[in-house]
């Protein structure tokens, strides 16, 4: 950027950068403790589980594997962002709070560990992105409005599907619609429909 925006501003960035990420990175680790403590129950190993990975989560055999709330690949990224987030976060403490005593080849390896990890968890958060996105089906509206179609459900987590079909957990169309009357109205496929 220096050639872009001189040595002054590039400074004055740099800083500001370095500063803000010290005084905002330990909320970092509040936002670890919040997501595991929200869904560590529904992101065990579990029924369909082995299968999803077997068939590569519906690559190999012609059709969605057996899966739960969360499909095995969900319950993967979920452990590997607690894992490199705790790792993300302990390091970081280590690095922004050098004065406890912390000898010099620990102060070194943590800075390796936090930057490694960082751009592991930034890697993998881009392939999240585009799956929760452009890459499936509903996905994006499922995260916004936290439904989805029945049929889709039955599709891509069968066995989470039938949990709430057993437990009369299934909101209807028009009930969704009241819910939400904010947005436009969509047909059972989930689409807003022509003009």
């Amino acid at each position: 950027l220096i050639p872009v925006i001189g040595h002054e501003a590039f400074s004055a960035l740099a800083s500001a950068s370095k500063e803000g990420h010290n005084l905002f990175g330990p909320l970092f680790l509040v936002g670890v403790i919040g997501l595991l403590v929200s869904f560590v129950s529904k992101n065990f190993p579990g029924k369909g589980d082995l299968g999803w990975l077997l068939r590569g989560g519906g690559f190999f055999g012609g059709k969605h594997p057996s899966a739960g709330f969360f499909n095995m690949g969900e319950k993967i990224w979920f452990w590997l962002v607690i894992l490199i987030g705790l790792i993300i976060s302990a390091t970081g403490l280590i690095l922004e709070f050098p004065f406890y005593g912390q000898t010099r080849p620990i102060m070194a390896l943590s800075l390796v560990l936090h930057g490694v990890g960082a751009v592991l968890l930034v890697v993998g958060l881009f392939g999240h992105i585009y799956v929760g996105t452009a890459g499936m089906e509903a996905s994006l509206e499922s995260m916004t409005t936290g439904y989805v179609e029945k049929n889709w459900a039955k599709e891509h987590h069968d066995l989470w599907a039938e949990e709430c079909e057993s437990e009369d957990k299934i909101v209807s169309k028009e009930e969704y619609d009241r819910m939400y009357a904010t947005g436009p109205v969509r047909n059972s496929a989930g689409q807003v429909p022509a003009d």
